[in-house]
């Protein structure tokens, strides 16, 4: 659905809508719990929209907002997400299909349990003081959908430090690829690949298939 051409709702349209459907006014008031603050006229227009023109269920919309703030929180982020985030979060749904409870709910806590372990990556990387930049995070949800774990990709970080003297982001995704390219997937399979008689695998290249200074 395009963002750009989604109708313009008024406070009008949000007070018709609050006076036909009682439902509305209650979800108002569970989403305003959830955020800890009183919705905007801006807010509810953008709540409307959900509902009316991406035709979101109101048990749908209630689990993406839970979802928006514990995503925030998982990612070290206290503060409540802004209408406009859920918005666009809203749209993903609406176009990816997920508009009964089962699809939201399945689909929460796949995201969360995907976010949380990206949390742990986090700790094992040493970057427990500030939030990852959008690169960074698209690094770490690659390497899972490789199939990694925190060990393997502890020690793909333990060689890229122990070669170039800290976290070089490019350098140890070289690593993963490689591990990955072979079917590397686990540090059992990795070691015994350290441990069997040395191949060279192509000028330029160190032992891991990560680029050589």
């Amino acid at each position: 659905l395009p963002q750009d051409h989604s109708p313009v709702y008024t406070e009008e349209d949000v007070s018709r809508h609050m006076e036909r459907d009682k439902r509305f006014s209650q979800l108002v008031g569970e989403i305003q719990r959830e955020l800890g603050r009183l919705l905007s006229n801006e807010d509810l227009k953008i709540l409307l929209g959900m509902l009316d023109y991406l035709d979101l269920p109101m048990e749908v919309v209630a689990i993406l907002v839970h979802f928006c703030v514990e995503r925030n929180r998982a990612r070290g982020n206290l503060r409540a997400p802004s209408f406009r985030t859920m918005e666009k979060e809203a749209y993903r749904w609406a176009d990816a299909g997920i508009d009964t409870l089962e699809a939201a709910a399945a689909y929460m806590q796949a995201a969360l349990e995907r976010q949380s372990r990206i949390g742990r990556l986090r700790h094992v990387l040493q970057l427990d003081g500030r939030a990852l930049t959008a690169p960074e995070e698209r690094y770490l949800t690659s390497w899972l959908d490789m199939g990694f774990g925190e060990a393997e990709i502890q020690l793909a970080y333990e060689k890229t430090c122990l070669n170039t003297g800290g976290l070089k982001w490019p350098y140890l995704n070289s690593i993963l690829r490689s591990w990955c390219e072979q079917g590397l997937l686990t540090v059992e399979q990795i070691r015994a690949r350290d441990q069997a008689p040395s191949r060279r695998q192509g000028r330029g290249k160190d032992a891991n298939g990560a680029p050589g200074d």
